[in-house]
């Protein structure tokens, strides 16, 4: 089915290209209408189901992993069906960091974003029917939030309730994060706290080439958090690895996130090829020097994430100017160009540097290391302030990868400052679980952090 064509709606795929969508059996119907109008109009639809019409379906089930992805950056926007809508947003806003609400009227969807920052809208399969629910699905897609300073200041407020409030967790668990988050339960004791979910990132370019595919599934199953990707072009590095066609190939085996990193002399070439083929996110190097400021635009029209790296030989001051522009900061640990080399610890004051600019500036963007990561490299780089580790040869090379994954994520839990009771919220391994409804994420209280 098209998308019927509503004049005074200006979509702009362009600005939010990947939306996830997810229903039980109330809008199995019209999930499947809406999913086929959002692909006619050019967006990217990641349906987190159900996948078949089961009348005695759970909405959790659907509604949670796609609340999650919206948190966690793997999709920009979510819409939640149900039946009435209000299960949906029930089940959606008992993950951290989601803005959910049942929207039934024209002025709800727009003021929903622009005002609050709505960033999953739930409706009612039986209560709006398919041309009213498109055109609200248009309307939230094409508004934005305005950072208008008593929005944000609102915003914070939930924020610091978000991470106030208690009864999501149980017994021993309750008391260590609690213990950890606030001392006395009390937000404004603790404004400048920055709690930072630790990534994994396994560096497929590490794994068999002779089967991308099949280990882009495996890291899939890992509980890995994102799979980074390495892109060479013999002149930036003197190496040469794959192109769109390998990310467009391997994109529908994993719902995990893309970091593509590339590594190239003329990477503005490459954005929308790559874009196009399935990158979450695109990373570029601060040593292109001037062409920077007009790639992290380019990317950003593709309504990509924002990633820049710096080269052990470049000083950390060359970033400094594009920190509130970016979402993540990666801190190359290695010269880049090949894989297998040690670790450069040299390379920590700059991470140090890096999460103290953060801090200060109240920043969101994560500080990613990626070169020689092992157990050992990775509990430096966290205790160092860095929240996301790309690591090739250490997990790929492990006997098993989920195993790996799992002890990695352990020992940064173990070794991030402050760190005491948090990673008895990961001893599972598996971040990206069903039924873990509370996330702590980063947030700068109480002013609100923008995690887009």
């Amino acid at each position: 089915m098209g998308a019927t064509p509503i004049e005074k709606i200006a979509l702009h795929p362009g600005d939010i290209m990947h939306i996830g969508i997810a229903a039980d059996h109330g809008g199995f119907e019209l999930k499947a209408q809406l999913t086929a109008a959002l692909k006619d109009a050019g967006y990217e639809v990641k349906d987190f189901g159900a996948y078949e019409l089961v009348k005695g379906d759970d909405y959790p089930d659907f509604v949670v992993p796609l609340a999650q992805a919206v948190v966690k950056g793997t999709i920009v926007r979510g819409l939640a069906i149900c039946g009435s809508g209000v299960g949906a947003c029930v089940a959606a806003n008992k993950v951290a960091g989601v803005r959910a609400a049942l929207i039934a009227d024209s002025f709800s969807a727009h003021q929903g974003v622009e005002d609050d920052d709505m960033n999953v809208m739930c409706l009612g399969g039986h209560v709006t029917g398919y041309a009213e629910s498109w055109e609200l699905v248009q309307i939230f897609l094409a508004a934005h939030f305005q950072r208008d300073e008593r929005f944000k200041r609102r915003l914070g407020k939930v924020a610091a309730l978000e991470l106030s409030c208690k009864g999501t967790l149980d017994g021993q668990q309750e008391e260590n994060c609690w213990a950890n988050i606030h001392s006395d339960c009390t937000p404004a004791k603790n404004m400048k706290s920055n709690v930072t979910d630790m990534m994994i990132v396994p560096s497929l370019l590490a794994s068999n080439q002779s089967c991308f595919g099949q280990e882009a599934e495996r890291a899939g199953r890992s509980g890995a958090d994102r799979l980074h990707l390495d892109i060479m072009d013999g002149h930036f590095v003197p190496n040469i690895s794959f192109g769109p066609q390998v990310v467009k190939a391997i994109r529908p085996l994993t719902n995990l996130f893309f970091d593509v990193h590339l590594m190239c002399s003329q990477p503005e070439i490459l954005l929308e090829p790559f874009a196009k083929a399935g990158a979450d996110e695109m990373i570029i190097h601060v040593e292109l020097g001037e062409q920077v400021p007009s790639l992290i635009h380019k990317i950003k029209s593709l309504g990509k994430k924002v990633g820049l790296a710096i080269n052990p030989p470049t000083a950390i001051s060359a970033v400094q100017p594009f920190l509130e522009q970016i979402d993540l900061l990666l801190v190359m640990t290695v010269n880049p160009g090949f894989g297998g080399q040690a670790f450069i610890p040299k390379c920590l004051p700059k991470i140090q540097q890096a999460q103290s600019w953060r801090r200060e500036k109240n920043l969101s963007y994560r500080i990613s290391v990626d070169g020689g990561i092992n157990d050992q490299t990775a509990a430096e780089c966290a205790r160092s302030g860095a929240d996301t580790f790309v690591a090739g040869t250490s997990l790929f090379g492990a006997r098993i990868l989920k195993a790996a994954v799992k002890k990695m994520r352990q020992i940064v839990n173990e070794n991030q400052p402050g760190a005491g009771g948090l990673e008895s919220l990961k001893s599972t391994g598996e971040s990206n679980s069903p039924d873990s409804f509370l996330r702590i994420q980063k947030m700068n209280l109480p002013e609100w952090s923008d995690l887009k």
